[in-house]
């Protein structure tokens, strides 16, 4: 690999795509490579019969040439979609074709570095599947990189955002040809914002305009089927709308109109007229694919649900993608978010690409500092931190558990049969037991675990800075660069985790089942081995005891349990529930709670070490501190990641 090699900002997008060119010895800003003649081009590609590549305008201009054509091809369903994997290969393979011996021949393209975008809610499996694809297709040396970063590197790099405020937090807003990508980033730790099924893009308004050209043809009837019956003059047709809207919101909005006309095949003309008046029609109709909402309003409530994502607005907004020129898109926004500063981003057809090369050449600049946050991970000294933390985590974990399975399910259970509403023992052990279960994978359970772990991993992250801060030191970064949150999220070339409380929740939460049948065991033992907290202090006792005893059991040793009881006791109505409560008074209630959650506690504890144990006896699995430590290497190699956006300037040494 060269010392210097040609570092590539690949922005391919659904509607139109730019490439440019850096070098990591360059400070200048990448320059722009043109594949077609132009800066950038439409995302368009055809083959001819005799095999020939055709991409961009030519595609169009020479489309009765072609065997087959296509456009907007973008989709993260690749291979299984239709026509994206199919068109992405031919379109990338026409690029690189042009890239090795054509009109934008690299100096070396073998060792040239690719650094191509993504959507930021692509997932790391879809990203891995457009890396293979796009090797597959002749890009030598190829990274897939969240567009979202790249617009975040293109901001800090032409003075839109400082250092200071990226570290801040920002919404990204890129409305695409296709979709409307939001993601925000909090000390440059970034993750997308789900908007669900998101097809809110700038090209449901070119559909607009297209279906409008021929409902105002003479012949709307037959100039569809037309264009259904010739798909290449439809492809044609759908770019003049693009470019006409393009060019009505850059040169003619508020101004004019903008007129271009498609010429059929017996050079019937379809005319394309855009004015202030037809926009704002347009902007208003309801749209199919948008539940019958506008444009406008469907933007509008996206907003908004970013806004309520994120409890309120960022501190700075950047709008990007080809669409961020529109009028309607910048009004929204400062409507929405009146607090932030927004950011236009400049030359939003060059910016991705750009940022993209931005990138890369941070990337290449930063290896050796991510060759030290490897070298630390590598020396296990994170590991010696959690292990020895681990038992206060546990201690803390048993707590909360205990507490909530007296609290929440055992008391209350206790309360219902003393008021009446449970009649029988037998009753009430039934309850007793799908409420525990139900109990234990239910939100309150998790939001008590993830509690637990974030103030845990508050105690531990300044240990875990004394660690990281000289790496951020030696290389002139803010220390916060390497700091973990609970919430920090991993992406990009990272592990698919949700974050650093994942690990304890497990699916389901089987990995809680050694813990779980200790719990009880434990509520066993506490009555059977006569610790003095009896519900019943009467003759009855002996009785009655296993209707106690089957009050706390979930599964495991229920019939062990039910042995030492009469199950007469079982279906006996013990009155109603006055005499109930003068059997068990709130005291006797009260003293028994605090035992058994005392001593479950104690129980859950050792449920923890059990665990540990078993996990050692097996080779491919995990003691839950080795699965902390590796969640926790994953988070800090996540923020080297995060911190390549830092690395503008060459550092000595690199």
């Amino acid at each position: 690999m060269s010392n210097d090699p040609e570092i590539i900002g690949f922005d391919l997008g659904h509607g139109e795509s730019a490439l440019t060119v850096t070098r990591m010895s360059q400070e200048s800003e990448p320059m722009p490579l043109q594949v077609t003649n132009t800066d950038n081009m439409i995302t368009a590609v055809g083959r001819t019969e005799k095999g020939e590549i055709r991409l961009g305008n030519q595609a169009i201009r020479l489309a009765h040439q072609l065997v087959e054509s296509y456009v907007r091809f973008k989709d993260p369903e690749l291979d299984n979609h239709p026509t994206a994997g199919k068109a992405t290969r031919l379109f990338v393979s026409g690029i690189a074709e042009k890239l090795r011996d054509g009109s934008a021949k690299l100096s070396n393209f073998d060792q040239a570095l690719f650094y191509v975008g993504c959507p930021s809610e692509w997932s790391n499996r879809t990203q891995k599947k457009y890396r293979a694809l796009l090797k597959e297709s002749g890009l030598p040396n190829v990274k897939v990189v969240p567009e979202s970063r790249a617009a975040f590197m293109f901001s800090r790099e032409v003075g839109e955002l400082d250092e200071e405020e990226l570290l801040q937090k920002v919404l990204l807003i890129d409305v695409g040809s296709s979709t409307t990508d939001l993601t925000v980033s909090d000390g440059l730790n970034e993750h997308p914002i789900d908007l669900g099924h998101n097809v809110l893009g700038a090209g449901l308004l070119d559909q607009l305009i297209f279906d409008r050209v021929v409902v105002q043809s003479p012949n709307p009837d037959e100039i569809k089927n037309y264009l259904e019956t010739h798909p290449v003059k439809g492809v044609e047709l759908d770019v003049k709308c693009r470019q006409a809207k393009h060019e009505y919101f850059n040169e003619f909005a508020g101004t004019g109109e903008s007129v271009n006309d498609v010429f059929l095949a017996d050079q019937t003309p379809l005319v394309i007229v855009l004015n202030d008046a037809v926009m704002a029609e347009l902007l208003e109709a309801p749209i199919d694919k948008l539940g019958g909402l506008s444009w406008r309003s469907s933007f509008r409530q996206y907003l908004n649900k970013a806004r309520e994502s994120m409890g309120g607005s960022p501190d700075h907004i950047i709008v990007t993608g080809g669409a961020a020129r529109m009028p309607i898109v910048q009004d929204l926004v400062k409507a929405m978010f009146p607090e932030a500063k927004i950011v236009m981003g400049k030359q939003p057809e060059l910016a991705i690409s750009r940022g993209l090369a931005y990138f890369g050449r941070a990337h290449l600049r930063s290896s050796r500092f991510q060759n030290d946050v490897t070298k630390l991970i590598k020396e296990n000294k994170v590991d010696d931190l959690v292990l020895s933390a681990i038992p206060l985590l546990y201690s803390k974990l048993a707590t909360t558990l205990a507490e909530g399975i007296v609290q929440e399910v055992i008391y209350s259970k206790v309360e219902k049969w003393r008021n009446n509403h449970i009649k029988t023992m037998r009753q009430l052990e039934n309850q007793i037991e799908a409420d525990a279960k139900a109990w234990l994978k239910g939100s309150r359970t998790k939001e008590r675990i993830t509690k637990v772990v974030a103030d845990w991993l508050k105690r531990l992250i300044p240990d875990i800075k004394t660690l990281t801060d000289p790496i951020c030191l030696r290389y002139g970064l803010d220390t916060a660069a390497l700091e973990l949150k609970p919430e920090t999220h991993l992406s990009s070339d990272m592990p698919e985790l949700e974050g650093l409380t994942s690990t304890f929740l497990g699916k389901d939460f089987d990995d809680f089942a050694d813990v779980l049948n200790l719990i009880v065991s434990t509520v066993v033992a506490l009555i059977v081995g006569g610790s003095g907290v009896a519900l019943l202090h009467l003759p009855l006792f002996g009785q009655v005891a296993a209707g106690v005893i089957a009050f706390f059991v979930f599964s495991i040793g229920k019939d062990e349990a039910r042995g030492r009881v009469e199950e007469w006791a079982k279906d006996r109505d013990f009155g109603p529930a006055i005499v109930r409560r003068r059997l068990i008074s709130d005291d006797k209630v009260k003293n028994m709670c605090q035992d058994i959650q005392k001593k479950l506690s104690v129980g859950i504890k050792e449920g923890f070490k059990k665990a540990d144990e078993k996990a050692k006896e097996k080779p491919d699995d995990k003691t839950l501190a080795e699965k902390v430590t590796a969640e926790i290497d994953a988070g800090i190699r996540q923020r080297a990641y995060d911190s390549i956006l830092l690395f503008e300037k060459k550092i000595p040494g690199n």
